[in-house]
């Protein structure tokens, strides 16, 4: 029987031992399953992070890439208005004399909050509530209600006089302002009478042709003439020549630094940085080229849009940048584009699909090769130069060419030729085989010998002199031939000389080259 009773006693020890051993077990697992999913949790958090991080970068360098390519819409904006200016000055309306004209009226009187007059107090507001109930038959509550009421009255005295100090601080501010707006009126519609008085008598002058009229009505013409880019300068001199019917203006240029330095923004992401790539310099100097062609047209056409009486015979314009010269280290003025445009000429252009560029060398007018770098031009004649808009009396006009001696006027134009460089050699009068002036242009590459012919017309020249000196330079075996003429050439010329080695030189021209090269007189020709 002690023997079932130890085994007994040991079983119960050994299922203790199980137990305990199951709890620990059931512990063990408990525990590692927290193990496990606190390790779980804390993997999926740094996931989270991670993931966080990388949304946090990827919204950074979206970022900056938004950036990058808002800048460069901003540089590419800047290219393509100043691409467009001739466009744009095309698509504005013409100037008219009708809008230096002012309506005659004002702004009115606003005197805002000034007008709001503050709301007195009234005694209403401050009034105590009677005694009510058994409070009525206290003492100490009739003297609490005496005092509250004194109180109150005193405060709505205070207020009322506060009150009634700002009621006057307002009335004295109105009546101020309104005296000075009253005399302001006053100033602005005498200014205004005034303005209009002023452009009656400038419509009055050019109708009766006075010189310094056309000339600030055609400067005026500029100022107001729209499509230009803000960052443009606006300056301009005109001076009129009444006798042969020239304008000429000098026009300020935006200099190099309007035209980008950049091409666009990059943002590389490897390297999280932003790079700049720059707008190659042959670009940038073709831009700002067609830029100062593009200025030239757009002056041409403002004055020639302006002119509704058809006063402008030729147009001239000069453009220059206010900058320091270079060749002295002085500020000044530095010529980069001249050219000189007949009426006729100008009506021939469709400036809308022309390349400014080319169209400005076609009207041989002068563009610097390196206007970056201020390379200047010797401008045909200066606005800037002529006092009282009164014509230069040393330079020879068209009807001053008409009034010389044949020979003395191929002489003059010999000396003409001369002066750009060239040998030159008057011809006999009789057996000169069509040619009044041979010339041998020295230049390598595109020289040779020239025939040129000086005939002086006084009406629109034909195509037959210009089909003759055609055969002439054929016969002389000529790399070019030259007429030179004191009148303009007619359509039918220009359209034979088109595509041919041929250059026609009209009277307007030949006045702006004499002037160019300094030759007054037939004694110019050494």
């Amino acid at each position: 029987m002690a023997r079932r009773r130890s085994s007994g006693a040991l079983a119960a020890v050994a299922e203790a031992q199980r137990r305990q051993q199951r709890q620990r077990q059931a512990e063990l697992r408990a525990w590692r399953a927290a193990e496990a999913e606190r390790e779980r949790a804390q993997r999926a958090a740094a996931r989270a992070r991670a993931q966080g991080q990388r949304q946090a970068w990827q919204a950074y360098q979206a970022g900056r890439e938004s950036d990058a390519a808002a800048r460069t819409k901003v540089v590419e904006a800047q290219v393509a208005e100043l691409e467009a200016v001739l466009q744009k000055v095309l698509a504005s309306p013409p100037f008219g004399l009708d809008q230096l004209f002012q309506p005659v009226r004002v702004a009115p009187f606003n005197p805002g909050q000034l007008a709001v007059p503050f709301v007195m107090p009234t005694q209403r507001a401050y009034q105590v509530p009677q005694l009510t109930g058994m409070r009525a038959f206290s003492a100490a509550a009739k003297r609490e209600y005496e005092e509250a009421c004194r109180r109150a009255q005193a405060q709505f005295e205070h207020d009322w006089q506060e009150c009634w100090e700002q009621e006057e601080h307002r009335r004295r501010q109105l009546d101020t302002y309104q005296r000075e707006y009253q005399a302001w009126a006053e100033r602005e519609t005498q200014r205004i009478a005034a303005n209009n008085a002023r452009v009656e008598q400038l419509g009055r002058s050019l109708t009766a042709g006075d010189a310094d009229a056309v000339g600030e009505y055609f400067a005026a013409a500029l100022q107001i003439s729209g499509g230009w880019p803000a960052s443009f300068p606006r300056q301009a001199e005109v001076a009129w020549h009444p006798a042969d019917g020239t304008l000429v203006v000098d026009w300020e240029l935006p200099d190099f630094s309007v035209v980008p330095a950049l091409s666009r923004y990059r943002y590389i992401k490897s390297d999280d940085r932003e790079t700049q790539i720059a707008l190659p310099a042959g670009e940038r100097k073709a831009i700002y080229r067609r830029v100062l062609a593009q200025c030239a047209l757009g002056v041409l056409a403002a004055e020639f849009r302006a002119d509704w009486a058809d006063r402008v015979g030729s147009d001239t314009v000069n453009g220059y940048v206010s900058s320091t010269d270079p060749s002295t280290g002085r500020p000044g003025r530095i010529f980069l584009m001249t050219v000189m445009v007949s009426r006729s000429a100008y009506a021939r252009l469709d400036l809308g699909k022309v390349d400014p560029v080319s169209c400005l060398e076609a009207l041989r007018g002068q563009l610097s090769s390196r206007p970056d770098a201020l390379l200047p031009v010797k401008p045909v004649s200066l606005a800037s130069t002529t006092a009282g808009h009164q014509v230069d009396d040393v330079i020879p006009s068209a009807s001053d060419l008409m009034r010389l001696d044949p020979i003395d006027f191929e002489d003059l134009v010999a000396a003409l030729f001369q002066a750009m460089g060239m040998e030159v050699m008057t011809t006999a009068r009789s057996g000169d085989g069509g040619v009044d002036v041979r010339a041998m242009d020295p230049d390598p590459i595109r020289g040779g010998k020239l025939v040129i012919q000086v005939k002086r017309y006084s009406n629109t020249v034909p195509p037959a002199p210009v089909r003759d000196l055609y055969g002439t330079m054929l016969h002389e075996g000529a790399v070019k031939g030259i007429l030179v003429t004191t009148a303009e050439f007619g359509p039918s010329a220009q359209e034979f000389a088109s595509g041919k080695p041929l250059t026609l030189i009209g009277g307007a021209q030949l006045t702006d080259l004499l002037a160019r090269y300094g030759i007054t007189s037939p004694a110019d020709l050494a």
